[in-house]
């Protein structure tokens, strides 16, 4: 496989934490966690896929059978443990926690822990705790996942330059967003060596209109497009499970002085907290004061979220840029990739929000995603060019 070495990297980066900290076991239940070390993605329902490395760095994987033909495949598993079906006559897990405490492994760690594995995992190994080591891992992101990033962030980008070229008054929500997810698609299975459907699909977005803009996280709609309106084009793209965003705010026809103001003040703001996104720089610091700029050109009360978050496996995962992060991960570093996308949001009026993905490097950042930023260059003829 291509990129055999990097999972062999992430691999052996695991073993060597067991080692240092003196972990006899190591389970994985987050899917995207599950993802990163075996390049295993699978449709996550009550039926548990469990990974476990042991302190000799062998791997295991439990899954249900209708996902074993998949798992024997896996380069980067060493044995699979096979459960018919779930909750079943037995419990799989207990049997597979039980197998594995075989020998001196007392002390174990967990990627996440619900009370009832928590629990299991308890009736078997006297010491359980959680661990958030793959998450900080997946924080600093590869040559290899850049690469696969700056792929995202280019599709990303062709579904934003589509919509604009797409949209027209009297289609809706729903229609725009179709024939844009279609036209990116088709260009993807052209391009790309392998097109992984991983959760969320290959492409997707939001692309709310009008008084609906105010919505953050307005799902598409039937809603008829209007001319002199605005719309948000909020998009993203995944290559091979790394996902990367673009959203702009445009307008179908001449905006008028009162979208005008609010549209100013948000892109200013998104690109001031792009401008401060450098090694060193704390996510809260960011926060506080592209936050404290738009409440003091009089938009405060359109704030509904915080600054940006980081990207990569997951549509959402840290860092946060928020004042709240209290985590290590929340001082950027080189490898992290965040959003950068403050929005003003004016009930019964209109939204605005411009969001970029961005790599931090050794000496700054670089925006990934591309399309223009400016005003004159969103505005759309409503009757086509």
């Amino acid at each position: 496989m291509k990129d055999a070495a990097e999972f062999q990297e992430r691999r052996r980066r695991l073993e060597a934490y067991l080692n240092q900290e003196g972990v006899g076991v190591f389970f994985v239940f987050n899917p995207y966690n599950l993802f990163y070390l075996t390049r295993f993605f699978h449709v996550s329902t009550e039926r548990p896929v469990v990974y476990a490395m042991t302190a000799d760095g062998r791997t295991h994987l439990l899954v249900p059978a209708l996902e074993e033909a998949v798992a024997r495949t896996l380069g980067e598993v060493d044995s699979v443990r096979v459960y018919f079906e779930f909750p079943g006559t037995r419990d799989p897990l207990a049997d597979f926690f039980a197998d594995l405490a075989r020998g001196d492994r007392t002390r174990v760690q967990s990627d996440s822990l619900t009370l009832d594995r928590y629990q299991q995992l308890k009736n078997q190994f006297p010491d359980v705790r959680q661990s958030d080591v793959i998450v900080k891992t997946r924080s600093l992101k590869s040559f290899y996942e850049i690469g696969l990033l700056r792929k995202a962030a280019a599709y990303a980008d062709y579904l934003v330059t589509q919509g604009m070229g797409e949209v027209k008054p009297g289609m809706t929500e729903m229609e725009l967003l179709s024939i844009i997810e279609q036209k990116t698609v088709t260009k993807m299975v052209r391009e790309l060596d392998e097109l992984i459907y991983v959760p969320g699909g290959p492409v997707g977005g939001l692309v709310p209109s009008g008084e609906r803009t105010a919505l953050p996280h307005a799902l598409p709609s039937a809603r008829v497009i209007r001319e002199n309106e605005n719309i948000i084009l909020s998009c993203g793209a995944n290559v091979e499970g790394y996902r990367a965003e673009c959203e702009r705010t445009v307008f179908l026809g001449e905006p008028g002085l009162r979208y005008r103001e609010a549209f100013k003040v948000m892109a200013e703001a998104q690109w001031m907290a792009v401008d401060m996104m450098k090694p060193g720089t704390a996510c809260g610091d960011i926060d506080r004061k592209v936050l404290d700029f738009i409440c003091s050109r009089g938009f405060g009360e359109g704030i509904k979220h915080r600054t940006g978050h980081g990207k990569g496996l997951e549509e959402h995962e840290p860092p946060w840029v928020e004042a709240g992060d209290p985590t290590v991960l929340a001082v950027l570093a080189p490898g992290m990739v965040v959003s950068s996308e403050p929005g003003i949001y004016i009930d019964g009026f209109a939204g605005f929000r411009h969001s970029d993905t961005v790599l931090i490097t050794e000496t700054g950042a670089e925006v990934l995603t591309t399309v223009t930023r400016d005003l004159e260059g969103l505005i759309i003829s409503p009757g086509g060019s």
